[in-house]
């Protein structure tokens, strides 16, 4: 049997929409026997002032002696905003960006795939084939992880079927792009993201991949981690799946190389 993943790093703090500080979160990451925390706060919501929050990080590291790689989440960003992002990330020595897509357009305007609201629009062919269409656009350098890439069916449709190309076409471009995929357990009770029909197509494309919480909440820091392990056990044995810190530090240093600041 696999041995428990060592680090949980798709994580939110207090200092974004997250509900605990960082120090909070680095002492339950102790208490639940991990040993890399990784802090990837949303980008709109710290981008206000990055020095703080990377200083935050980097104190309550210190303070507690522990393992600590420092991130961000980052929603899919317009060509315009790319170099600017390529910039923050050198300039302040992230350790990893995970890539994201929470919100698509329609008739000119963004619509979160998770609003209770709108849906008729969430639930439009329109919309559907948007995300799906839009989903290649975070193969590239500046995202190490891909995050819960079918977060579409939050919508509450599942569209993955009509988009088999277009979901292929994105593997196909993640993996040339040398990226890691998360197995997100936040919705685990009703489906992780991806789902397992996604999942087998990260297998045979020989996608690395690793298990996150998407937790802002401490207590939520590696949540359904044990029981996806015992229940993918048979296909996670064929992947190429990331459960060791130093590991995943080799290979995030692999991609452009190690933290400078």
């Amino acid at each position: 049997m696999q041995q428990m993943q060592e680090f949980s790093i798709h994580t939110h703090t207090k200092i974004g929409d997250g509900y605990d500080t960082v120090e909070d979160m680095i002492l339950e990451a102790k208490r639940s026997g991990l040993k890399t925390l990784g802090i990837s706060d949303h980008f709109w919501a710290v981008s206000y002032d990055l020095p703080n929050y990377v200083k935050t990080i980097r104190a309550a590291q210190d303070k507690l002696q522990f393992d600590v790689l420092i991130g961000l989440e980052i929603d899919n960003p317009s060509d315009d905003r790319l170099e600017m992002l390529y910039k923050i990330k050198k300039e302040y020595g992230f350790d990893y960006f995970i890539g994201s897509l929470h919100d698509v357009p329609y008739n000119g305007k963004k619509y979160y795939v998770g609003s209770k609201e709108d849906k008729n629009i969430l639930q439009s062919q329109t919309y559907q084939q948007t995300y799906w269409q839009t989903l290649p656009n975070l193969a590239n350098d500046l995202f190490d992880i891909i995050a819960h890439m079918d977060l579409i069916k939050l919508t509450g449709v599942k569209t993955e079927a009509l988009y088999e190309a277009d979901i292929d076409k994105a593997l196909k471009a993640f993996k040339a792009n040398n990226q890691i995929i998360e197995i997100n357990t936040k919705h685990h009770q009703i489906e992780n993201e991806p789902s397992d029909t996604i999942l087998a197509k990260v297998a045979k494309a020989d996608i690395p991949v690793i298990f996150s919480s998407d937790a802002h909440i401490k207590h939520q820091l590696i949540q359904h981690f044990a029981e996806e392990q015992r229940r993918l056990a048979e296909p996670l044995a064929k992947m190429r799946y990331i459960s060791k810190s130093d590991e995943l530090r080799q290979f995030l240093q692999s991609r452009h190389g190690p933290r400078t600041k």
